[in-house]
């Protein structure tokens, strides 16, 4: 599962995701992620590029993981913020 947040989201904000994240706290791949300074609409192409690269990148570690037995039950979802370099200040 991956849940995307963008930072200034006034359609889904910071709760809504954190519902999301407690109804799939048992799956077996969580990966979180935060667009710093994006908003719901990923209205600026920086924001645009950010999303493409974290779902192209997730979506190829979980082809490599599944090609390689799939990921560790065990290991804890991992959490981080994404800052596209050309928001980044």
């Amino acid at each position: 599962m991956l849940i995307v947040e963008s930072e200034h989201d006034d359609i889904i904000p910071h709760p809504g995701i954190a519902n999301y994240m407690a109804a799939f706290e048992k799956a077996r791949s969580l990966t979180y992620r935060v667009i710093k300074g994006a908003d719901h609409g990923l209205s600026e192409e920086p924001w645009q590029q950010a999303f493409t690269t974290l779902l192209v990148n997730w979506a190829t570690e979980m082809v490599l993981g599944a090609r390689e037995g799939g990921a560790d039950p065990e290991m804890p979802a991992r959490a981080s913020a994404f800052v596209p370099k050309a928001v980044a200040g």
